[in-house]
């Protein structure tokens, strides 16, 4: 007997994005009930179902930031001239905020085609703040959790260990 029974999406739908300055991965709780066996043998066989979260990786859901090497520049900062009333940047950092208002923008874009009602949002602190600042206030609404923390380069199972007391709490 197959041990998977069935695999549905969360709903509310729920998605997870978990990024960094470089990359960011979308990923879709969902609901897998495996049929594990419990006592018996050979004919008679009893299975007690199980029902788990698991995550998986959306269809084109890893965005890549773009990298300092696609410009020609000469050194690491974006002009010799700035304000006195703003800290010096260099074009890395400016390539982040770029890249956590691409990941806004997916977002809000998906929203509003009502692709995910949920929201975790897994970025190290110091882009938290930036993300943030580019999510329209209606999606803002549907975040029910965010991790400071980078966890980008875990897999799907890592990664819904990091995050599974959010995601239980709103199945």
């Amino acid at each position: 007997m197959n041990n998977e029974i069935s695999s549905s999406p969360l709903t509310p739908s729920l998605w997870v994005v978990a990024a960094d300055g470089d990359q960011a991965h979308f990923f879709q709780a969902a609901r897998v009930t495996k049929a594990l066996p419990m006592s018996g043998s050979g004919q008679h066989q009893y299975y007690e179902e199980k029902t788990e979260l698991e995550l998986t990786p959306l269809p084109d859901g890893i965005l890549r930031a773009e990298k300092l090497d696609d410009y020609d520049l000469g050194f690491d900062k974006r002009g010799s001239t700035c304000h006195t009333g703003e800290p010096p940047q260099t074009v890395h950092e400016e390539l982040k905020r770029r890249f956590m208002r691409t990941i806004a923008v997916k977002l809000n874009q998906d929203f509003a085609k009502k692709s995910f009602d949920r929201l975790v949002i897994v970025v190290p602190a110091h882009l938290l703040g930036e993300i943030r600042k580019h999510l329209d206030p209606d999606v803002m609404q549907h975040v029910v959790a965010e991790l400071p923390k980078e966890l980008v380069h875990c897999d799907a199972k890592e990664l819904l260990d990091h995050v599974k007391s959010a995601l239980v709490s709103v199945a």
